[in-house]
């Protein structure tokens, strides 16, 4: 049904199900706010057109700098300002404004670790799930997180990258453990 969204926005931008957003690059960040304003009215229109509402809450705006003191940027969906966040979730892969990625490497450390304490339960000592089926919990709970949105490790400090290199070694402890009980 919203498809025909991306024909009226004539930027880079990305679609997935019902969640939509375009992005602008340059170095004048007036020029870039004139843009991003510009094209919030057109999808405003369409939205009108279509029958279709935006979820104001749902809706944020990122501005990407390393510039400690970013100017301020206004943008607003018809009258509805939109708030300008430092870090914002979208399809589950967290973008921070210093184009960093650690929100997003620490929380699927946080789960991995929950998901590996689990299997850890689970081997158990006398009793407990064979290499097989742990190995197979392995990769739907532990390394799945790990690959999706991997493509923003590439862009990560390998400082960062290190503590998912751990889960993936704590995967092998697990699984050598099993194998000498």
């Amino acid at each position: 049904m919203i498809n025909d969204i991306s024909c009226r926005v004539l930027s880079p931008s990305a679609l997935y199900a019902d969640d939509f957003c375009f992005w602008e690059s340059g170095g004048d960040i007036k020029l870039l706010e004139e843009r991003c304003q510009e094209l919030l009215s057109k999808v405003a229109t369409w939205c009108i057109t279509s029958g279709f509402r935006i979820s104001p809450s749902k809706s944020a705006a990122v501005l990407f700098t390393r510039k400690r003191k970013p100017p301020s940027v206004r943008l607003a969906l018809t009258t509805v300002p939109i708030p300008l966040k430092k870090e914002y979730k979208y399809l589950g892969v967290t973008f921070q404004s210093n184009g960093m990625y650690t929100a997003h490497i620490q929380h699927v450390v946080d789960k991995c670790h929950k998901r590996l304490n689990m299997m850890r339960f689970l081997k158990g000592t006398s009793w407990g799930a064979s290499k097989s089926p742990l190995l197979t919990i392995y990769r739907c709970l532990v390394r799945s997180l790990l690959e999706y949105g991997m493509e923003v490790y590439f862009f990560s400090a390998k400082s960062h990258v290190d503590s998912l290199v751990k889960l993936q070694n704590a995967r092998t402890l697990v699984i050598s453990v099993l194998s000498t009980c």
